[in-house]
C-alpha cells in the first residue's frame, strides 16, 4: 500500500521535478492534470494496482476525479472524503469507480453527481446531510444505477425488494419511517449488503438474507428487539454489536466461514440458547456472548482466549466445551454465570484473569501448572466449589482469589508459594483444614477470616503475619508454631491484640512433626 497527493493545477502554474545529484525521490507520485479553475487536491491511496481518493482538499465548486493516478484506475471514493466541503456543488466521477465509501458526501453542499454505471457498492448513507440527498427522497425504493439500493423510503410492513436490486447500501434501512418494517425478504440476486443497512428497523421480526450476499457485519441488527430467527449470509463478519440487545432472538445459523466474532456481537440476547461457532473462528471478541440466554456452546479449537465479559452474567450457561488449546480466560470472562458446574480448565491454559471464575456454579478448579498468572478474585463467591488443586508454577494466592467459597472444607498450599494475600479464603465457612507449606512468608489481612479452622501450623519461614489472618467470630483458633518462627513476636502481638475476644490460643511445639502428631491425636 502506498500513499501519495494528485495535484489539479491551473495552466499557469507549473512544477518542476529534478533529479540532482543523484536524488532519488521515492513514495511520491505528482501528476499534473490541467482544467479551469482554482488548484484542487486529492490524498489517495494505492492498493492491489488501483487507486482510492482518501480526502479532497481543495475549494472548487466542480470537481473531476481522474479516471487514473500514476496510470493505476481510479476505483473507490473513501469515507468522508468529500464529507464537509462546503464549497463543492457537483462532482463528476469517472466510469472507472466500482464503490463509493461510508458518509463520502455527507454534510457538504454538493447539489449534483454522476453515478458511473460501473459502481457496484455503496457504503452508509453516502450523501447524508447533502443537498444531493433530496433528489433520493421522492420514491418508495431509491435507487443508484437501477440496482443498487440507496434508501427505503416506504412505510410498509411487509417489504419484498424489487428483482432489480442487486446490492444494498449500508444504512438502506436507516430513516424513520423504517420503524414500521417487520418483514424484509431479499431476493437471492442480491450479492451485497452495506454496513448497518438495516439499523432503522428496530421492529424487525422476520428477515430473508440471500445465502451468497456479503455481508458488512458491524451493528447490523442492533438492538432489535423482536427479530427471532437470522440465517447469516456466506460472506457474513460478525461485526461488533451485530446482534446487540436483540433481546427476542432465538436461533442464529452462521452458514459462512467468519474469522471472528465482534465484541457486544450477541449480548444482551436474553432469547438464544445456543450457537454452532463455525471452525473457522479464531477470535472471539469481548462481551461477545455476555448477559445472554446461552446455555451451552462448544469453542472452535482456534480460539486462543476467552476474552473479558465474554460470558458474564449469562445466567443460563451450563456447559462449555474447549477443543482447542485456550491460553487466557480473561477478567471476568465467566463472572456470575451461575448454572456453570463443570468446567476443565484446559491444561493449555496460562492466564485466568481478575473475577474470571467469580460467582459460577464451579465444583472443582483443578489449575493446570501451565498457570502463570491468577487473578485477582477468580473464583470468588464460588460457593458450590469443594475441589481445588492449586498448581506448583505459581507462588501466590491472590487478593479475594477463594473468598466466600462456602463449601469448601480442606486446602493444601503448595510448596514454593509465599504470600497468601488479602482476603485469600475469606469467608470460607466450611474450611475446617488448611496445610500450608514450608517457604511461606505472607498470611495477609483476613487470609482465613471467617472461616472454620480450629488450628493451624504456621511455618517457620512466615516473616509476615497479620493479627486478622484467621479471626473467626467465635474465636479458638489455636496458632502451633516453633519458636524458630521468623513471625513469633507478630503471631504472640496477635493474640495479646484479641486477647479479650479469645480469638487466638497459642502453642509453641518443636517442629511440624511434633504438631501433626498432636492433632493426628
Amino acid at each position: 500500500m502506498k500513499r501519495g497527493i494528485y495535484l489539479t493545477m491551473t495552466k499557469r502554474q507549473k512544477i518542476l521535478l529534478s533529479v540532482c545529484g543523484g536524488l532519488l525521490l521515492i513514495g511520491l507520485c505528482i501528476r499534473l492534470a490541467m482544467h479551469d479553475g482554482p488548484a484542487d487536491s486529492f490524498d489517495y491511496t494505492v492498493d492491489d494496482g488501483s487507486i482510492t481518493i482518501d480526502q479532497y482538499h481543495g475549494e472548487s465548486a466542480l470537481v473531476r476525479v481522474p479516471d487514473k493516478i500514476e496510470g493505476l484506475p481510479v476505483t473507490k471514493i473513501g469515507v468522508y472524503s468529500f464529507s464537509g466541503c462546503d464549497s463543492l456543488k457537483e462532482l463528476q466521477l469517472p466510469d472507472s469507480i466500482t464503490e463509493i465509501g461510508d458518509c463520502a458526501f455527507q454534510s457538504s453542499n454538493l447539489e449534483e453527481v454522476n453515478i458511473p454505471a460501473s459502481l457496484e457498492r455503496v457504503g452508509y448513507r453516502i450523501f447524508g446531510g447533502s443537498k444531493a440527498e433530496k433528489l433520493y427522497l421522492d420514491e418508495e425504493y431509491a435507487v443508484l444505477n437501477g440496482h443498487i439500493l440507496y434508501l427505503y423510503n416506504g412505510t410498509s410492513e411487509s417489504v419484498t425488494l424489487p428483482e432489480s436490486i442487486t446490492s444494498i447500501s449500508g444504512g438502506a434501512f436507516s430513516k424513520e419511517n423504517a420503524k414500521s418494517v417487520k418483514e424484509i425478504d431479499i431476493l437471492d440476486c442480491v450479492t451485497f449488503i452495506g454496513e448497518a443497512a438495516f439499523r432503522g428497523c428496530e421492529n424487525l421480526e422476520r428477515i430473508h438474507l440471500p445465502e451468497a450476499a456479503v455481508m458488512k457485519g458491524s451493528y447490523g441488527f442492533e438492538d432489535f428487539a423482536f427479530l427471532r430467527e437470522v440465517t447469516l449470509p456466506r460472506g457474513t463478519d460478525i461485526g461488533p454489536s451485530m446482534f446487540q440487545n436483540c433481546a427476542g432472538l432465538q436461533k442464529v445459523t452462521v452458514t459462512g466461514t467468519p474469522s471472528s466474532i465482534g465484541k457486544r456481537a450477541f449480548q444482551g440476547c436474553t432469547s438464544l440458547e445456543e450457537i454452532q461457532l463455525p471452525e473457522s473462528v479464531t477470535e472471539i471478541g469481548s462481551g461477545a456472548f455476555a448477559e445472554s440466554g446461552i446455555r451451552r456452546i462448544s469453542v472452535p479449537q482456534g480460539v486462543k482466549a476467552i476474552p473479558e465479559d465474554c460470558f458474564s452474567m449469562c445466567g443460563n450457561l451450563e456447559e462449555v466445551t474447549f477443543s482447542g488449546g485456550i491460553q487466557t480466560i480473561g477478567d471476568k470472562a465467566f463472572w456470575n454465570c451461575g448454572q456453570l458446574s463443570d468446567l476443565a480448565v484446559p491444561e493449555s491454559v496460562e492466564t485466568i484473569g481478575k473475577y474470571a471464575f467469580s460467582g459460577t456454579g464451579i465444583r472443582s478448579a483443578l489449575l493446570p501448572d501451565t498457570l502463570k498468572e491468577l487473578g485477582d478474585g477468580a473464583f470468588m463467591r464460588c460457593e458450590a466449589l469443594t475441589d481445588i488443586r492449586l498448581p506448583d508454577s505459581l507462588d501466590t494466592v491472590p487478593t479475594d482469589c477463594f473468598n466466600g467459597c462456602t463449601a469448601l472444607r480442606e486446602i493444601v498450599i503448595p510448596t514454593g508459594y509465599r504470600t497468601i494475600d488479602t482476603n485469600g479464603f475469606y469467608e470460607c465457612t466450611a474450611l475446617q483444614k488448611v496445610t500450608l507449606p514450608d517457604g511461606l512468608e505472607v498470611i495477609g489481612l483476613n487470609a482465613f477470616g471467617s472461616s472454620d479452622i480450629d488450628a493451624v501450623f504456621l511455618p517457620d519461614s512466615l516473616t509476615e503475619f497479620d493479627n486478622q489472618a484467621f479471626i473467626r467470630h467465635d474465636g479458638g483458633v489455636r496458632l502451633i508454631y516453633t519458636e524458630n518462627c521468623k513471625a513469633a513476636d507478630q503471631i504472640k502481638e496477635a493474640y495479646q491484640h484479641w486477647i479479650v475476644h479469645s480469638y487466638y490460643y497459642l502453642e509453641v511445639v518443636e517442629n511440624r512433626e511434633a504438631a501433626e502428631a498432636e492433632n493426628a491425636n
